[in-house]
């Protein structure tokens, strides 16, 4: 499945969010990419968010990306990804606000650091994103 998509999920009402997203949709414009966003309601179950539940929500599968962007991912989350990369291939994963031993990290601040983790994948010829937030 071919969908040319760049997919971003955030949490619902998390204003310290609302520069990163706003990067991804600057980078995905300039790129002429589309952008999806799928909001997720409060901190709290956001945080505690597993990779079942984020690809319920979203009604997509991790297969059916090219990328993965996630901004302050939970841990839970994490460990899903983690536990999947070792039995099947899932596409390049960035992570803003969090470093990771695993996948690529971004620590700026979250405009240009969402800006640079989305241009990131684009030039790498990623057209099939998805940004968890």
């Amino acid at each position: 499945m071919s969908l040319h998509l760049i997919g971003l999920i955030t949490c619902q009402g998390a204003d310290y969010m609302v520069p990163a997203e706003l990067g991804a949709v600057q980078a995905a414009h300039d790129c002429g990419v589309p952008l999806q966003i799928f909001a997720f309601p409060g901190n709290s179950s956001y945080s505690e968010m597993s990779l079942l539940d984020a690809e319920q929500r979203m009604l997509l599968k991790l297969e059916d990306l090219s990328g993965l962007i996630i901004i302050f991912p939970g841990s839970r989350l994490l460990e899903d990804l983690a536990r999947l990369r070792e039995t099947k291939p899932i596409p390049p994963i960035a992570l803003v606000g969090r470093q990771s031993d695993i996948f690529h990290g971004y620590t700026a601040d979250g405009l240009s650091g969402m800006h640079e983790a989305t241009s990131f994948l684009l030039k790498s010829g990623h057209r099939r994103i998805v940004f968890f937030g």
